[in-house]
């Protein structure tokens, strides 16, 4: 790096090339479960001033079947039990998703439930080999419309539901595969099958129960499956997932014949009986997809772009989309809007695969960035607040302590090119995340030569649009180093460190 005075001069605040294409409104949106689910209700208040304070708009929870359901773990379901009545269920069941409503109604944070496994063992079906499958084991189309019906009635003033979560994970959902009646020694992807019934009667219970033009997402896919492993718990790819769950074949061809039946698919010479039967893949809100890597950049394509779907070929995402609307015949003017529903990266330690937590920090940033290029992205969501388990993806580790990530989550700042050429402007893009919506606060830009040497202002530019982003060019006449600092009312956030390095 040059030690010169770094000398940083606003040229103005400059659109950046691209930003008509952009998606100024995305929400940011957060999960951790660990905390809001599980948590004590102190637990679950301070989870949600935290995310308040970091900028969140919405916290995804999932409303998992078998924590409200009665008798979880019996094979039948009790007597006379009305599934579809929120106020059958046991006292006391529902507590815990009563409380976050209310929490987060009082700081201004939206809700976003996904309705999801495990499920209650009266509700599966069962698979004598694997008795641990029976959570998540084919669910009862007819038990899950009772129960998709009770939770829309239960929570009227909840406009966002996501109908299960990573269908093509076995986690979440089994069997994946199964057998080929016809030819027991091959395999048919069965789980893009079961999630269509899924869809089918969740789609239904929340049109007719006052929900119909609420935010309602499909898909919640998963980003990676196991490529060409077969069996009852072998997560399915997600390109190959989606392909199935709309009938179509490697190469987009409609299933005929045998092929289609065993998948539940109509002839091909049916195709407007199958969008009439199944309106929740061709009318909901949008697509949820988690396009995480865990370690990798978010530019940088997974291992097989062909199969597996994250930030850096989501591209390959909106156009499988946009190619099944047309063999479906459907309006493709406008391509199927995107929710990030859940994003992160890992840190290490303590997991040996993650990223250092400077990195995390940068990776964070970098993937805010290239969402907001893309204004079919609705939403970017964070995973998680804090370390637990077996994911350190956490803003902070599970002993409480703030990572890199923290501060920089609530200030993105991002360089779209961190090398130029001597005399010319750097782009300076921003989010001031922890502000209030729609204030179009102030934002000082700071400058250093070199670490350790005194930080100063070079310029204070106002934030635009509804999330507050900021879009700037500098002149630059010498390398050194730039932040963004903004000072609210009760807090002030100071972006992560980036570098920027002129040539000749």
């Amino acid at each position: 790096m040059n030690a010169r005075a770094c000398c940083f001069v606003v040229a103005g605040a400059l659109a950046l090339p691209g930003a008509a294409a952009a998606s100024p409104t995305q929400e940011s949106t957060f999960q951790d479960d660990a905390l809001l689910v599980n948590g004590t209700p102190a637990v679950q208040a301070r989870t949600l001033d935290a995310i308040k304070a970091l900028g969140g708009d919405r916290v995804r929870v999932s409303l998992e079947w078998a924590l409200v359901a009665p008798s979880p773990n019996d094979p039948r379901k009790p007597a006379g039990f009305d599934a579809a009545n929120p106020a059958a269920y046991p006292p006391g069941a529902w507590d815990r998703y009563d409380r976050i409503v209310r929490l987060a109604d009082r700081r201004g944070l939206g809700i976003g439930f996904v309705i999801t496994s495990p499920a209650p063992n009266w509700a599966t079906g069962s698979l004598p080999s694997h008795p641990e499958l029976d959570p998540t084991f084919d669910p009862l189309a007819v038990e899950f419309d009772a129960f998709v019906r009770a939770a829309a009635k239960r929570y009227p003033s909840v406009h966002y539901w996501s109908l299960w979560n990573e269908p093509n994970d076995a986690s979440s959902l089994t069997p994946q595969w199964l057998p080929d009646p016809q030819d027991p020694t091959r395999f048919v992807p069965t789980s893009p099958q079961v999630y269509r019934r899924l869809l089918d009667v969740g789609w239904a219970a929340l049109q007719q129960t006052g929900h119909g033009h609420d935010t309602i997402l499909v898909g919640e896919t998963a980003p990676k499956g196991l490529l060409d492993n077969a069996g009852p718990i072998s997560s399915i790819d997600a390109q190959r997932f989606i392909r199935e769950l709309y009938c179509l074949d490697d190469n987009l061809q409609f299933y005929a014949g045998p092929a289609a039946e065993v998948r539940g698919c109509p002839p091909a010479n049916q195709v407007p009986t199958f969008i009439t039967a199944h309106p929740a893949l061709f009318s909901a809100s949008g697509w949820a997809h988690h396009p995480y890597e865990l370690s990798r950049a978010p530019e940088q394509e997974p291992t097989h772009p062909d199969s597996w779907v994250t930030l850096g070929n989501l591209r390959d995402l909106n156009r499988l989309l946009r190619r099944i609307r047309e063999r479906y015949g459907r309006p493709t003017e406008k391509p199927v809007p995107l929710y990030l529903t859940r994003y992160g990266y890992a840190t290490k330690p303590p997991n040996s695969d993650g990223v250092p937590p400077a990195l995390q920090a940068e990776y964070l940033n970098h993937a805010e960035y290239l969402t907001w290029r893309n204004r079919n992205v609705r939403t970017l969501g964070q995973f998680l607040l804090t370390d637990s388990g077996s994911f350190q993806s956490g803003l902070r580790t599970a002993g409480g302590a703030r990572k890199p990530a923290y501060d920089a989550y609530a200030l993105p700042v991002w360089l779209p090119s961190a090398r130029i050429r001597h005399g010319q402007s750097l782009r300076v893009w921003g989010l001031v995340r922890a502000a209030p919506n729609n204030r179009h606060v102030q934002v000082s830009i700071q400058v250093r030569p070199r670490r350790g040497a005194p930080w100063r202002r070079v310029a204070r530019r106002a934030t635009t649009g509804t999330r507050d982003y900021l879009s700037t060019s500098v002149s630059v006449r010498s390398s050194g180093q730039l932040r963004l600092v903004w000072n609210g009312r009760h807090s002030r956030a100071a972006s992560f460190t980036v570098s920027a390095s002129t040539t000749q």
